[in-house]
């Protein structure tokens, strides 16, 4: 872990977890973790945070320091989002996209 001030420090504890996981065209690693019966849903999340990230590296010329980023999906989440450095948490609503209910997909995108 890089050298950071303790308020970015974001920490997930979980006994019933599921990731997918894909890299970035540099190699950093992006994920998306949630419930078992309900990650499988984030496969176009995924696709649209790994094309915005790096489009921004690019844009910017600026690659981001961390070697990884985890997005944590959370049933009921009141906060709606939180960002730490190398996880952010999400309400899944907001960010999983199942295509049988396509109320959300607005959302998602």
């Amino acid at each position: 872990t890089p050298k950071m001030a303790p308020y970015l420090i974001g920490i997930m504890v979980s006994e019933n977890i599921a990731h997918l996981d894909s890299k970035l065209t540099r190699g950093r690693k992006v994920s998306i973790w949630g419930h078992p019966s309900r990650v499988q849903y984030g496969d176009l999340p995924m696709r649209l945070a790994n094309r915005h990230m790096e489009f921004l590296e690019e844009y910017t010329s600026f690659p981001d320091p961390m070697p990884k980023q985890d997005m944590l999906t959370v049933r009921n989440y009141i906060a709606g989002g939180l960002e730490n450095w190398g996880i952010v948490s999400y309400d899944e609503k907001l960010v999983l996209f199942d295509p049988r209910y396509r109320r959300n997909k607005q959302v998602v995108l």
